[in-house]
């Protein structure tokens, strides 16, 4: 159906226009701001939970454990907002659809 990625880009855009290729954009930006909130915003209080600040500063091992554990929790907010999106973009239009287009 498509030869490559500015094909796929020029067909979905003549036939289903601008919001063809934006389907799924506002997903796409729930989904990043959520892992990054969490992400970025809990790797200080994880941190801080698991070392006590007074005793000096943390080893490798604590601070590679509260990023994996930040890094997790960021994974598992975004993951409804991925599902979502990835089902916003696979329907198309009947003219231009490969396989089962969920609807």
């Amino acid at each position: 159906m498509y030869n490559n990625s500015w094909d796929c880009i020029a067909k979905t855009y003549k036939h289903e226009g601008v919001r063809g290729l934006q389907r799924g954009l506002y997903p796409a930006m729930l989904r990043e701001s959520t892992k990054n909130f969490f992400r970025l915003g809990l790797f200080d209080p994880i941190l801080e939970f698991i070392h006590d600040h007074h005793t000096g500063p943390p080893p490798v091992w604590k601070r590679f454990s509260a990023g994996a554990l930040s890094g997790a929790v960021g994974a598992l907010s975004c993951n409804p907002f991925e599902l979502v999106k990835t089902r916003l973009q696979s329907q198309a239009n009947v003219q231009i659809s490969v396989g089962y287009q969920h609807a």
